[in-house]
């Protein structure tokens, strides 16, 4: 099960997705970087479909859409997720019964995370 804690995305996190978007050829001009990024990654790791996403947040799926496949298959996708996994943001919590902020703050589900990133 993965653990998405949004609220530890920090200003300079915005800045680094940003220009990892750059990088990859994508700049999108409606909605932030670090948004669609966001609805990426419940695409991914939470396995919800665009049009339940764009249903959540009252948006058109299509830009989502469209950005995740302009990045699916390029490097940067990858580096996202391991930075938004060393920055704590995304978890994996494998049956973990006593969940604790000590057990969320630990390098060894950091670890965990970049194995099963590593597997998807």
């Amino acid at each position: 099960m993965w653990l998405l804690r949004f609220q530890n995305i920090k200003s300079s996190d915005y800045n680094k997705i940003t220009r990892l978007c750059k990088k990859s050829g994508f700049c999108p001009k409606k909605f932030s970087a670090t948004i669609l990024v966001k609805w990426i990654l419940i695409h991914i790791l939470l396995k919800k479909s665009w049009r339940k996403i764009s249903a959540q947040i009252w948006v058109p799926y299509l830009p989502i859409y469209q950005f995740y496949n302009k990045i699916k298959d390029k490097p940067e996708l990858i580096d996202m997720l391991n930075y938004f996994c060393e920055k704590k943001v995304i978890s994996y919590i494998w049956n973990e019964k006593n969940i604790n902020r000590f057990f969320l703050d630990s390098d060894e589900l950091v670890l965990k995370s970049l194995e099963e990133i590593k597997k998807l």
